[in-house]
């Protein structure tokens, strides 16, 4: 995987050939699975990159794969979905995201972030306070939750806006690369290169603070990670954990 994406890097056609055996010989695993057969992927990325067409038998291979990634998605994706939101109570919104937050914990995309708890924070305020799944999570809701709700309720600084934006960054761009959000372009839009400065300057006026925040920064150092809320973060927290821990003695197998 990591020889097709530097091969493509480099730039040279003359690497199609090598990159055509390749995927010819790739043996897929029949059991499917969200981040199975990712070799695949990456060798088809690569190929057409470098101005490449795949032959019919390599296309049957990439949609196989395709296929299976859909089936694997599928269920997840419909977790909290509902024609009437009024019908998902809270049961089923913790369920979901904590199915998202555990697939999400085993991705290469989580590696690059130091933890789980804006990502976890953001589709709690979804539930909560915009009353949406995460099937239903969209621009509007990420602009609310980021930009008007992060300022106002948590008790952070200016200096929190890199970790906050980079890690919605991560989960978002591993919603549309593997899970196929539909949502999930316009919410990266929304975290582009002038996320951070903006959040940044939002988290800084304190005309954006609620009164239960303003007490809580007046006289004391910030914070830069989501604030504790009694026994209810203790027991978020330990569950992050415990979903980190899971994974990485899954990645050792």
């Amino acid at each position: 995987m990591l020889g097709a994406g530097l091969l493509a890097e480099y730039g040279d056609p003359a690497a199609l050939p090598r990159l055509g055996e390749a995927l010819d010989g790739c043996a897929l695993d029949p059991r499917g699975g969200l981040f199975s057969n990712q070799d695949v992927v990456e060798l088809e990325a690569a190929i057409e990159e470098l101005g490449g067409t795949l032959t019919e038998s390599q296309r049957e291979t990439v949609l196989a794969v395709d296929r299976a990634r859909e089936v694997a998605r599928a269920p997840l994706l419909a977790i909290g979905a509902s024609e009437d939101d009024d019908e998902v109570d809270d049961d089923e919104l913790q369920r979901e995201r904590e199915e998202v937050i555990d697939r999400f914990s085993k991705s290469p995309q989580a590696a690059s972030i130091p933890d789980l708890g804006w990502i976890d924070l953001s589709l709690t305020y979804a539930a909560e306070h915009e009353g949406v799944s995460f099937s239903a999570f969209d621009a509007r809701v990420l602009r609310q939750i980021v930009f008007e709700l992060f300022p106002r309720k948590v008790s952070c600084d200016a200096s929190a806006a890199p970790d906050i934006v980079r890690s919605l960054r991560a989960f978002w761009t591993f919603a549309r690369d593997v899970m196929g959000h539909e949502h999930a372009e316009a919410c990266l839009r929304e975290l582009g290169d002038e996320a951070i400065p903006a959040l940044a300057r939002r988290l800084d006026d304190p005309s954006n603070f609620g009164m239960a925040k303003s007490f809580v920064m007046m006289g004391r150092p910030t914070l830069r990670a989501p604030p504790g809320r009694g026994g209810d973060e203790s027991k978020r927290k330990k569950k992050l954990r415990k979903l980190k821990q899971k994974a990485r003695r899954r990645n050792r197998r």
